[in-house]
């Protein structure tokens, strides 16, 4: 277990692992209790994963499992990268998607990758945004106020609106 400090209410945590077996990191609470499973993956990962983004959850800590060199950097959410209508990345990302903090509309999204797509959406409430497995591509509703994006994927993604 790692003992950390969160910044403000809201952070980014961004983690790395080098190696061929499973890296899996959990956020824990005050009482080593654990509150999330931030990633769970097999071999070299590089990626950013939200902490403690619900109300009144307090992460005090990080279990980690890796089996080789890893690294975590954890940050206020201001550093997470700002982004309007079209944008991408690859693999684990938090966005905050300025389109949708005053109005709701629609978002087309792709995947590449062959393993979990999600996106999870806070802001004035929480939503799933999309959750499938394998490439993807469609469009989706995005309520007003949602402006927070929290995308865990497998490989490239596209986001445009």
């Amino acid at each position: 277990m790692v003992e950390i400090d969160i910044p403000g209410d809201a952070a980014i945590v961004e983690l790395t692992h080098s190696g061929s077996s499973n890296f899996a990191v959990w956020s824990l609470g005050a009482n080593f209790d654990q509150i999330d499973l931030l990633v769970n993956e097999i071999g070299d990962y590089s990626g950013v994963r939200p902490i403690q983004f619900l109300v009144g959850e307090e992460v005090s800590g990080l279990e980690i499992t890796a089996g080789g060199d890893w690294a975590y950097t954890i940050k206020p959410l201001v550093y997470a990268p700002s982004a309007t209508c079209r944008f991408t990345g690859i693999g684990d990302s938090v966005v905050l998607v300025t389109n949708f903090q005053g109005s709701g509309g629609t978002a087309t999204l792709t995947n590449t990758g062959d393993g979990n797509f999600a996106i999870w959406a806070y802001g004035d409430d929480r939503d799933l945004l999309v959750n499938e497995i394998g490439p993807y591509e469609g469009t989706i509703r995005v309520p007003s106020g949602l402006f927070i994006w929290d995308i865990a994927a497998v490989g490239e993604w596209t986001v445009d609106c």
